[in-house]
């Protein structure tokens, strides 16, 4: 569950909201994930998807980051015998 690119670019037609693009390599053993684990300091979670990408997985999350403040976002897949993957860290000062 290695961590293999990022993407991110403002969401069309969405103010203040930003989509990120996490794809990872696929987890140990085959493992199919269960959830996702998110945790934002400084904004919002609008929208989160998760499909297989590949032999690997890829997540969406759309969020929309409070004004001024600065945005830190972790991210993981979770399997059935718990976390499977890298944490996905990212982090933006505020402005």
């Amino acid at each position: 569950g290695r961590v293999l690119a990022t993407r991110s670019a403002p969401l069309p037609g969405e103010t203040g909201i930003t989509q990120y693009q996490i794809d990872f390599a696929p987890l140990e053993r085959g493992d199919k994930p269960q959830r996702t684990a998110i945790d934002i300091d400084g904004g919002t979670l609008r929208q989160q998807h998760l499909r297989a990408w590949g032999d690997g997985w890829r997540l969406t999350l759309a969020i929309k980051r409070q004004d001024g403040m600065p945005l830190t976002v972790r991210a993981g897949l979770v399997a059935a015998q718990g976390r499977r993957s890298e944490t996905w860290i990212h982090h933006r000062e505020g402005e």
